[in-house]
C-alpha cells in the first residue's frame, strides 16, 4: 500500500497516523502545501504527522517545512535516505522529532537548534556524520535525545552542559570528543545516560551525586581516567552501571554495596586494584558481574554467594589468590562462571555440582590441584569447561559431559579442555 496523494485535500486534517501499515513507496512532497501561500490543497493544518514503522524509502521532502503548525514528525522505523531539510528548523511550533531507525545521511542541519519548544529529538541508527548542532539543547526543554550508532565526531554539544530539563540521554557508538567532567552539566532528573563507545576524556564529575534519579550510567570504551568516586556510589537508584574499558584506577570501594538495586555492575578493562570488599553480598539484586581485566588481588569473598540472581559472574585476568569459595556453588542461578587467569589453588569445589544451569566454566590459567569432582557431571546444562593450565590429575568423570567424543585430553601436562556438542 502507498500512501494516498488524495490526502493531500484534507487541508484542516491536524493528526495523520497511518503507522505500522506497511506502506511503501515515498513521501509525496505534494502533500504539503507549496509555500506560496497560496495553496488550496496540502495538510496545512496538519499538527500531527506520523508513520512510524512502515516500509518509506526515498528522502523527506523540503515540502515538509511548509506545514507551519506541525508539532510532531515521528517517521522511524523506515528506510527513508538522504538529508534531514533544513527548513524543518523553521517549524517553531515542533516539540517532538523522531527520525531514528532509517538510512539518513549526511550532516544534521544546524537549524535544528532553531527549535526552542523542542522536547523530544531522536536521530539514532542513521547514518549521519560530523558534527552534532551545537545549539540543539538551546531551548532548555529538551528531555529525551538519542544520536546513537551514527558516525558523529567533534565536540559533545554545548548547549547540552547546562539543560537541566534532560531525563534521557543516548550517544553511543559515535566518535564524539570532550571532556566528561567539563562538558556534562548536573541533570536533576535524569534517569539515563549512555556515552558509551565515543573517545571522551576527563574524569567522572564529582557533581553528578545531584542526579539522584539515575537508573542507567554508560560509560563503556572510553578514555575516563581517575578514580571511581563516592559520588556515584551514592546513586542509589542505579540499575545498571558499565564503567568498563577506561582507564580507572584505585581501588574498588565498598560503598558500591550501597547500591541495593543495581542488576548490571561491568568494570572490566581498567585498572582498579585492591581486594574484592565482602559487602559485595549486599548487591542481592545483581544478575551480572564483571570485574575481568583489571589488578584486584586477595581471595575472592564468600559472601558474594548472596548475589542469589547472579547469571554472569567473570573475575578472569586479575591477580586473585585462595581457594575458589565453596559458596559458590549456591549461586544455582550462573550461566557463566570465568575465574581464568589468576592464581586460585587447591580444588575445585564439589558444591559446583548445584549450579544446574551453568552453560560455561572457565577455570583455565590458575593453580588448582586435585581431581575434577564426578559431581561436575551434575551441570547438565554445560556448554564448554575449559580447565587446562592448571595442575588436575586423575581420571575424567565417567558421564556424557567429559566422554571421549567432545571432549580433548592431553595427559602430558594434565590440562582437560572440554566442550560439549551443539
Amino acid at each position: 500500500m502507498e500512501l494516498c496523494l488524495s490526502l493531500a485535500n484534507l487541508t484542516q486534517f491536524y493528526e495523520l497516523d497511518i503507522s505500522r501499515n506497511n506502506i511503501v513507496g515515498e513521501i509525496d512532497a505534494r502533500l504539503f502545501p507549496d509555500g506560496t501561500g497560496q495553496s488550496r490543497t496540502g495538510l496545512i493544518g496538519l499538527k500531527n504527522f506520523l508513520l512510524q514503522e512502515n516500509q518509506l524509502g526515498g528522502r523527506i521532502p523540503d515540502e515538509i517545512g511548509n506545514s507551519k503548525l506541525l508539532t510532531l514528525i515521528a517517521l522511524d522505523g523506515n528506510f527513508l535516505t538522504g538529508q534531514i531539510p533544513a527548513n524543518i528548523g523553521t517549524l517553531n511550533n515542533l516539540t517532538d522529532v523522531r527520525l531514528f531507525a532509517n538510512k539518513l545521511t549526511g550532516l544534521v542541519p544546524e537549524e535544528l537548534g532553531n527549535l526552542s519548544s523542542l522536547t523530544v529529538l531522536h536521530l539514532a541508527e542513521n547514518n549521519f556524520s560530523g558534527h552534532l548542532p551545537q545549539e540543539v539543547c538551546r531551548g532548555g526543554r529538551l528531555v529525551n535525545f538519542s544520536a546513537s550508532f551514527n558516525s558523529f565526531t567533534g565536540p559533545v554539544p554545548v548547549s547540552l552542559r547546562d539543560c537541566q530539563s534532560l531525563y534521557r540521554v543516548r550517544l553511543e557508538y559515535n566518535q564524539l570528543t570532550g571532556i566528561l567532567d567539563r562538558d556534562f552539566g548536573v541533570y536533576p532528573n535524569l534517569t539515563y545516560m549512555d556515552l558509551s563507545c565515543n573517545k571522551l576524556r576527563g574524569e567522572v564529575s564529582p557533581k553528578w551525586r545531584q542526579c539522584q534519579k539515575l537508573t542507567l550510567l554508560k560509560i563503556a570504551g572510553n578514555s575516563i581516567g581517575g578514580r571511581i568516586l563516592d559520588e556515584i556510589t551514592s546513586l542509589s537508584q542505579l540499575v545498571e552501571l558499565d564503567l568498563s574499558s577506561n582507564q580507572l584506577s584505585g581501588k574498588l570501594l565498598e560503598q558500591i554495596g550501597n547500591l541495593k538495586k543495581l542488576s548490571i555492575l561491568s568494570l572490566e578493562i581498567n585498572n582498579i586494584s585492591g581486594q574484592i570488599f565482602a559487602g559485595i553480598g549486599r548487591l542481592t539484586e545483581l544478575e551480572s558481574l564483571d570485574l575481568s581485566s583489571n589488578r584486584l588481588s586477595g581471595a575472592i569473598p564468600y559472601q558474594i554467594e548472596d548475589c542469589n540472581n547472579l547469571q554472569n559472574l567473570s573475575l578472569s585476568h586479575n591477580q586473585l589468590n585462595g581457594t575458589i569459595p565453596y559458596q559458590i556453588g549456591n549461586l544455582v542461578a550462573l550461566q557463566a562462571l570465568d575465574f581464568s587467569y589468576n592464581s586460585l589453588s587447591e580444588e575445585i569445589p564439589s558444591q559446583f555440582e548445584k549450579l544446574t544451569n551453568l552453560e560455561n566454566l572457565n577455570l583455565s590459567h590458575n593453580n588448582l590441584t586435585g581431581t575434577i569432582p564426578a559431581a561436575l557431571s551434575n551441570m547438565v546444562s554445560i556448554r564448554s569447561i575449559n580447565l587446562s593450565h592448571n595442575s588436575l590429575e586423575g581420571p575424567l568423570p565417567d558421564s556424557s559431559v567429559f566422554s571421549s567424543s567432545n571432549s580433548d585430553f592431553l595427559p602430558t601436562t594434565k590440562i582437560y579442555v572440554v566442550k560439549s556438542e551443539d
